[in-house]
Parts: C-alpha cells; sequence; structure tokens
C-alpha cells in the first residue's frame, strides 16, 4: 500500500519554471529605457580607456568608438551586457541557495559580466584595426560564446559550492 504524504516537486523542474518566471518578470517590468543609455555609453567609455592602454589614440562620440579618426565600433544598446545581466540574476534568484549567497554573488557576477563585455569591446576594435577580415564572424560568433560560456560556468562554479544536499531541495518544496 501506498503511504500519502507531502507532495514532492522535482527541484530541476520548480528551477526551471522560477527561472522562466523570472526572465518574464525581468522582461515586461525591468525599465531598460532608463538604464540602456547610461550603461551603453560607460561601456564605450570603457572601451576608450582600454583601447588607450594599448597605446592607440582612441575616443568616443556618443557609442561609436574611434582610432585615430577611423570608426571602428558602434556599440548599440542591444550589446551592453543589460540582457546578460537580467539572465544571469535570474540564474541566481531561482537558485536554492541562502539569502547570503545570492546578495555577495549578484554584484560580483554582473561586474564579472561587464568586465567581460568591455574586453569584447576592447578585442572587437583591435580585431577590426589589425584583422578586419575576421571581424564579422568574431563578433557575430566568437565573443557571444565566450561570454555566454563564461557566464554559465560562473555560474555553475556558485552554484556547485551553494547547492543544497542531494534531496534536501525536494523535501523542503523550493528550487
Amino acid at each position: 500500500m501506498r503511504k500519502m504524504g507531502k507532495p514532492t516537486f522535482n527541484p530541476a523542474l520548480l528551477f526551471l519554471l522560477k527561472l522562466a518566471g523570472l526572465y518574464t518578470l525581468w522582461h515586461a517590468f525591468f525599465p531598460v529605457a532608463w538604464f540602456n543609455g547610461p550603461l551603453t555609453r560607460h561601456l564605450a567609455g570603457v572601451g576608450v580607456g582600454g583601447l588607450r592602454l594599448f597605446g592607440l589614440d582612441a575616443h568616443r562620440e556618443a557609442t561609436t568608438l574611434f582610432v585615430g579618426g577611423q570608426p571602428l565600433l558602434f556599440i548599440g544598446d542591444a550589446c551592453n551586457g543589460l540582457d546578460f545581466f537580467g539572465l544571469f540574476a535570474c540564474f541566481v534568484l531561482a537558485f536554492p541557495a541562502r539569502l547570503g549567497a545570492k546578495l555577495w554573488f549578484l554584484p560580483l557576477g554582473i561586474l564579472t559580466i561587464h568586465g567581460l563585455n568591455a574586453l569584447r569591446v576592447v578585442l572587437l576594435c583591435l580585431n577590426y584595426w589589425y584583422f578586419r577580415s575576421s571581424f564579422a564572424f568574431n563578433h557575430k560568433y566568437t565573443f557571444v560564446v565566450v561570454v555566454y560560456g563564461a557566464m554559465l560556468l560562473l555560474w555553475m562554479r556558485w552554484a556547485k559550492k551553494y547547492a543544497p544536499p542531494a534531496g534536501v531541495a525536494a523535501r523542503a518544496g523550493h528550487a
């Protein structure tokens, strides 16, 4: 005879449902319009600073980066990393870890992603300046894979450290 008790939930399914819900809320309610412009301009400024570290005569006009007076890269709002920040935050918030672990990891992860994106901007400019023929491929594929991959590895390493012991999340009814 089967014993009736408190229902258990598949922790992976519950995590995915929370992730989907949080990501939907992020896109529905986060007012990106006020944040996109300043973030994109900041990224362009950091990119110029990075190019100057390589000894290049770099400047920006709005969100277009120039070297030696030649435009190299326009940074659109879609490339400023805000979507990465939101996705990363949703992954962290949906995961069954202590709130304290989430509170220190969220800003650290977002700053890391922003730093990677700034490095991406600098490397794309250098790529365009020195090896223009591979720019389109690297812009579309290489750097996207690198940033998503780094974001995933960062989250996985954190999740492994703060994951509840096997079965605890299912018994507690959360994931």
